[in-house]
C-alpha cells in the first residue's frame, strides 16, 4: 500500500507499507526557495519515520561497505567534484556534510546538491560515504550494522538538502549547517 497527500504547495508526504512488517514515512517538512527565483539556493527537509509492525524487524546497510541511509543519486555530470567533511571526533560543534556539485546536462554552470543529517539523529554524524561510479553520496546510517525496530517505537532520521548554484564553499556551508542544527524541529504525527 502506498499513499500520497499532499501537505502544502512544494511539501510533500510520502507513507509506504511495502510489507506486512514495517511502515515507512518520508515527510518533506520544509522547503524554502522555490519561489525565490532561478538560481537562488533551496533547501528542502525530508523526515524519515522508519516503525515496526511487527516483532523481528531490523533496518541495515550493506555489510562490509557502509551502503545505507538517505543516499542522492545524481545524473552524470561534468567537473564532478565530491565533498566530505566532518569535524573531528569530540569537537564541539561536530559539523558534517557532504557535497555533489558539477556542470549537469542543460545547466549554465555549476550546480550543486548538500545532504546534512541532523543532530539529533541517532549516532550524528553518520559515516559519508560516496560511490563516485554510479554518481552516488550519502550520510550511512546505519552504516554495515544491522539496527532492530521495536513495534510501536518510531525510529526518525532528519537530512537537509541545500541545493545551490556554483560551487560547494565551505565558508556557506559551515553557515547553512549551523542554521539547520539550530532550526526548530518539525515532526508530523497521525
Amino acid at each position: 500500500m502506498t499513499r500520497f497527500a499532499a501537505v502544502l504547495p512544494l511539501m510533500l508526504l510520502i507513507a509506504a507499507q511495502s510489507s506486512p512488517a514495517a511502515e515507512v514515512r518520508f515527510a518533506v517538512t520544509d522547503a524554502d526557495g522555490f519561489a525565490a527565483g532561478v538560481g537562488a539556493p533551496v533547501r528542502v527537509t525530508v523526515e524519515v519515520r522508519l516503525t515496526a509492525l511487527v516483532d523481528g524487524v531490523a533496518i541495515g546497510g550493506r555489510p562490509k561497505r557502509g551502503y545505507g541511509g538517505f543516499s542522492y543519486r545524481a545524473a552524470p555530470c561534468q567537473e564532478r567534484e565530491i565533498t566530505l567533511f566532518a569535524d573531528p571526533a569530540g569537537g564541539e560543534p561536530r559539523r558534517a556534510w557532504l557535497d555533489y556539485s558539477g556542470v549537469f546536462a542543460g545547466g549554465k554552470g555549476p550546480a550543486g546538491v548538500t545532504i546534512l543529517e541532523h543532530v539529533t539523529n541517532p549516532d550524528y554524524p553518520s559515516p559519508l560515504q560516496q560511490y563516485p561510479g554510479c554518481n552516488c553520496v550519502m550520510p550511512a546510517f546505519p552504516a554495515d550494522r544491522e539496527v532492530p525496530l521495536a513495534p510501536g517505537k518510531t525510529l526518525v532520521l532528519n537530512n537537509r538538502l541545500w541545493i545551490h548554484p556554483g560551487r560547494a564553499d565551505a565558508v556557506k556551508l559551515a553557515d547553512v549547517w549551523l542554521a539547520y542544527a539550530k532550526a526548530l524541529k518539525v515532526t508530523l504525527t497521525d
